[in-house]
């Protein structure tokens, strides 16, 4: 171990475990066999090889390098794949399409749903199944559902009543967001239907987090783009609690589509009701 202010070396040459503290490190070719580190302010390279692992500082500059190292990221992966689970008494059917989307049915209500995780357009679970000898698995962790997730080489148990994911890479549990849209339709040429009040009807009075709230969006140009109406936050043991947005102008054809958001306020949507004479789907 080197602890100096700079350094300046014509060759290098590491055939063990080193490590090079300095503010400063030129070196005009480098090669490393082992572990080797070089966590300095600025770090000048003209020739590098490296067939062990190698860490180097934020500024790095290399004219010529040559790595032989193993790297972990993630591989696409063009297959499609289905799988199906049971969960709460409903069969759920899974469609991976591949890195696009996972579409999720529904086979008791007949609906579907898109699942994702963060930062992607599908769910990172590849493949899954009810293990078969539940044992432990439902009291410790929800239910008995096993997933391979395909990002990080893990196996994940789905927790249902669980408010929040566990990010695998940096192991900080972030919150998901749910959304549920419904679609107005209005026919005609004529000024739309005035909306007086939106109802929401759901399972309030136990959100999953102390800050969640609900909001409810709208769009009258097909999803284009979407107007804010407002957030409500879910009170804690009102179970009687109302979910209402007022005065939202009109609706113009060929109709509105609402769309609810929240991060763990219901664990069951039942309904949106619209006062000006219909019902969205």
């Amino acid at each position: 171990m080197v602890a100096t202010v700079a350094t300046q070396v014509a060759q290098a040459r590491a055939l063990g475990v080193g490590s090079n503290v300095a503010l400063g490190t030129k070196i005009s070719q480098a090669r490393t066999l082992a572990v080797y580190n070089f966590p300095t302010a600025a770090t000048k390279i003209s020739q590098a090889a490296s067939k062990g692992v190698v860490t180097l500082n934020v500024n790095t500059k290399v004219s010529q390098a040559r790595v032989l190292a193993v790297v972990r990221g993630r591989v696409y992966n063009p297959k499609l794949r289905a799988w199906s689970f049971n969960l709460d008494g409903h069969q759920f059917y899974v469609l991976r399409l591949a890195e696009d989307k996972t579409l999720i049915y529904d086979m008791n209500t007949q609906q579907w749903s898109w699942w994702s995780s963060d930062g992607e357009d599908h769910w990172t679970v590849n493949l899954g199944f009810n293990w078969r000898t539940a044992g432990a698995n439902p009291k410790l962790y929800g239910s008995n559902i096993i997933v391979g997730d395909d990002s990080f080489g893990l196996l994940w148990a789905l927790a249902p009543e669980q408010p929040y994911d566990e990010n695998a890479f940096d192991g900080v549990a972030k919150s998901f967001v749910r959304v549920a849209e419904a679609f107005q339709i209005t026919r005609g040429r004529g000024p739309g239907l005035p909306v007086y009040e939106v109802y929401l009807t759901a399972s309030g009075g136990a959100p999953a987090s102390v800050s969640t709230g609900v909001t409810l969006s709208y769009s009258d140009d097909v999803g284009h783009s979407y107007v804010t109406a407002g957030s409500i936050p879910v009170t804690t043991g009102d179970y009687t609690q109302e979910f209402a947005w007022r005065s939202l102008g009109q609706v113009p054809a060929p109709g509105r589509i609402y769309r609810i958001q929240d991060d763990g306020a219901f664990a069951r949507i039942d309904g949106l009701d619209i006062m000006n004479g219909a019902t969205a789907q």
